[in-house]
């Protein structure tokens, strides 16, 4: 008889087939709808219960065997045309595919952050050897599939910059009678999804990060508080900037957590003649 964690697996394992979701990224309704759907069935929590022998969590003992890889990366990262899609979608011109995109892959990195501090969990409650265990060895093998589902770290990149190049340029338009080519929040909105995908991938990824040439301290160069608007600005525009003002704080929590991950980062450097803690205001 089936135990309950194969059955809850191959039930998962057939559902993206049959749900015949269209992640083909596109500006429309029903793709946005899904995509939606798609990051909700993702951040669905890891069913830990299921890795015991016993239903009793306060007396049970973990299973020797951990669940399938397949089935595992399928509740992770669906074998959907998952990368094509994903890196599709960052690429898009539209700011609004982007948007959703980098949510969705952010519930994707966060679904496996957690997998890989259950594994690690239940791996240590089995005293298991790192190099020899069956929950160690599976966690090497998630990664790796896992490399192979995501897109590539210069497409997060690329995605970053471009935020970086559109607030420069609504930033170049400000007192001046040229019109704003941007929208404040909207660039706000790509900035904070681009330096969240870039922590999630120094978090879950290293060895993928490690293969690309990123300096990380630039990121600084936009850490600095932004001017005040000015005072003769409209009275309509201003939720408008309190948005931004609290993106720009969320931005810069998500650049401290990647300079804490990386292990390439010092804060001895210097970056336009200051130094890096000068440029955080730390000092």
């Amino acid at each position: 008889m089936r135990s309950a964690l194969t059955s809850l697996l191959i039930a998962s394992n057939s559902y993206w087939s049959a749900a015949a979701l269209t992640l083909e990224p596109r500006l429309s309704s029903k793709w946005l709808a899904n995509i939606a759907f798609f990051g909700s069935i993702i951040s669905l929590p890891v069913p830990t219960s299921s890795f015991l022998l016993t239903e009793d969590s306060r007396t049970g003992s973990y299973q020797p065997t951990p669940p399938p890889l397949h089935a595992t990366l399928e509740n992770i990262l669906p074998s959907v045309n998952t990368k094509s899609n994903f890196t599709k979608g960052l690429q898009s011109p539209s700011g609004l595919v982007q948007h959703c995109t980098a949510l969705a892959l952010t519930k994707c990195l966060i679904k496996y952050d957690h997998v890989l501090q259950t594994f690690r969990k239940v791996a240590a409650e089995l005293e298991e050897d790192e190099e020899e265990g069956q929950w160690f060895r599976r966690i090497r093998d998630l990664e790796k599939e896992v490399r192979r589902r995501v897109p590539e770290f210069q497409v997060i990149v690329a995605l970053q910059h471009g935020s970086v190049h559109d607030a420069a340029a609504a930033a170049n338009t400000q007192g001046t009678d040229q019109p704003k080519p941007l929208n404040a929040t909207r660039t706000a909105l790509l900035s904070e999804s681009a330096l969240r995908l870039l922590w999630m991938y120094h978090r879950c990824l290293p060895a993928l990060v490690a293969e690309a040439r990123f300096d990380v301290g630039k990121l600084l160069q936009r850490f600095s508080k932004a001017p005040p608007p000015d005072e003769g600005e409209e009275e309509a525009e201003v939720p408008d900037l309190d948005a931004v003002e609290r993106l720009d704080r969320v931005r810069r929590l998500h650049v401290l957590r990647l300079l804490k991950e990386s292990d390439q980062f010092t804060w001895t450097g210097k970056l336009s003649g200051k130094n890096h803690l000068h440029t955080t205001g730390i000092m």
